[in-house]
């Protein structure tokens, strides 16, 4: 279990939209403290958390983007019953 296994178990996905690209298969993964994104181009999977009014991130939330692209995609496959 990687260090950031606790902060990914506290997240709930709402909705995943998909969206192609001309590399590949892009997504958006909307949660309750933020989005999961691929951009569908060859990149990373990453987490990013909920801005407030003037763009800061809250403190609580800061913790998250920490979380592993394996642990995020993990948290995806579950989400989808894969």
């Amino acid at each position: 279990m990687s260090h950031t296994t606790k902060y990914f178990k506290n997240l709930r996905i709402e909705s995943i939209r998909y969206f192609k690209t001309r590399r590949g298969l892009g997504y958006e993964a909307k949660t309750d403290k933020g989005s999961i994104w691929n951009d569908g181009n060859g990149g990373c999977t990453y987490f990013e958390p909920r801005c407030n009014k003037d763009g800061s991130i809250p403190v609580e939330l800061r913790k998250y983007r920490t979380i592993s692209e394996w642990d995020l995609e993990k948290l995806i496959d579950i989400h989808e019953g894969v």
